[in-house]
């Protein structure tokens, strides 16, 4: 598929940051990302916490599940975040991909396993979306299946309970 079949490019925080806000704001079964770590310029924005907090209360069944390649800092530098996380931790869950898949070329944030923003090269940092594309949401959602079943959950994002 070539870039002209795409709807948007996004390069740059903010452009990202609303891009996901806009994805989040139409989701109704759940949000699916592999991300290298989560950017606090965009995971830790009241405005993007909002909207997804707003699509898990919306849908009684909408999970949200982040996992990450470099998980270093996550609490620490998203706090709103993280107590969104805590706050609703069988809606939101976070884990740590496996070390066989640190080097995954391909990040992306898939929403109701149809919409997505994904980043197809590690080289730069542009990042792709499409509305209806015919065969990369699948694609999309069988790797997320994959690195999620080898993942473990975040440590740091676990909420313990007495």
């Amino acid at each position: 598929m070539t870039d002209a079949a795409f709807d948007d490019h996004y390069e740059g925080i903010a452009s990202r940051r609303e891009a996901l806000i806009r994805l989040f704001d139409g989701a109704r079964l759940g949000v699916q990302a592999v991300l290298e770590r989560l950017d606090p310029r965009i995971w830790n924005r009241e405005d993007l916490c909002d909207a997804l907090r707003a699509a898990v209360l919306r849908h009684e069944r909408f999970e949200a599940r982040l996992c990450l390649l470099d998980a270093d800092g996550v609490r620490r530098e998203n706090p709103r975040l993280a107590a969104l996380v805590d706050r609703l931790p069988s809606r939101i869950s976070v884990r740590i991909a496996d070390p066989q898949d640190a080097d995954m070329p391909e990040h992306f944030v898939l929403v109701d396993e149809r919409r997505y923003l994904r980043r197809p090269t590690p080289v730069h940092d542009r990042w792709l979306t499409h509305a209806t594309p015919p065969n990369e949401a699948p694609r999309l959602a069988a790797a997320f299946d994959d690195v999620w079943e080898r993942a473990s959950p975040h440590p740091d994002m676990r909420t313990l309970r007495l």
